[in-house]
């Protein structure tokens, strides 16, 4: 049988940051996993499996389980739906060159 556990310790209170640890024991032969641990065998996979992993992973998340294929067909509305209120100018786009800079300018 194999359990989950999750602890978040706050890491940051002004930013309400935590740290989160999720670790996955195999109760057959006591292997334990970290997140980081989870996250680097993650990254190793192929861009397919780790696509379909994430869709798994996102559909926990919420209360009815969508298909990858119901869940492709929103994101696809959804898209749409986002150009066509940048075409009609209901929003502005900004360009991505700005977009990077405040995001490295964040981080440094």
């Amino acid at each position: 049988m194999i359990g989950f556990y999750f602890a978040a310790q706050r890491h940051n209170v002004s930013e309400s940051r935590f740290l989160c640890a999720i670790v996955i024991t195999n109760e057959e032969n006591d292997m334990a996993y970290s997140l980081p641990e989870i996250e680097k065998d993650a990254l190793r996979l192929s861009p397919e499996d780790r696509a379909r992993l994430a869709v798994r992973l996102l559909s926990s998340l919420e209360g009815a389980a969508e298909s990858p294929e119901e869940i492709e067909k929103l994101w696809i509305a959804e898209a749409e739906r986002r150009f066509q209120e940048l075409r009609d100018g209901v929003v502005q786009g900004i360009p991505a060159q700005e977009v990077f800079g405040e995001f490295r300018n964040k981080r440094s």
